[in-house]
């Protein structure tokens, strides 16, 4: 995997607001860990200290899958409330 890749993919899970973010681990409350090239590799760091995480792949590779389920789902809920909107809408009409 490219470090590109690492970096998006990392990116996008921390945007997740159906996730828990990948935090500081000295401090919790700190800002939620970026992703960072470094010396060829991508670590994950604290903006607010000097906290890093290094990650290998199948960590990535399972963030990545968490993601992608959570925001799958949350497309499915959206599509679900929207039939029902349309639904009660065709009901609301019937019964006038």
């Amino acid at each position: 995997m490219k470090n590109q890749q690492r970096i998006k993919i990392l990116n996008s899970y921390q945007d997740n607001p159906m996730v828990h973010p990948l935090t500081c681990g000295n401090n919790s409350s700190h800002q939620n860990l970026i992703p960072v090239e470094e010396n060829g590799e991508v670590i994950l760091k604290c903006l607010d200290c000097d906290y890093t995480q290094s990650l290998d792949d199948e960590f990535i590779k399972l963030l990545d899958k968490l993601d992608k389920v959570q925001r799958s789902m949350i497309e499915k809920y959206k599509l679900m409330i929207q039939e029902d909107n349309e639904l009660n809408k065709m009901k609301g009409k019937l019964i006038n």
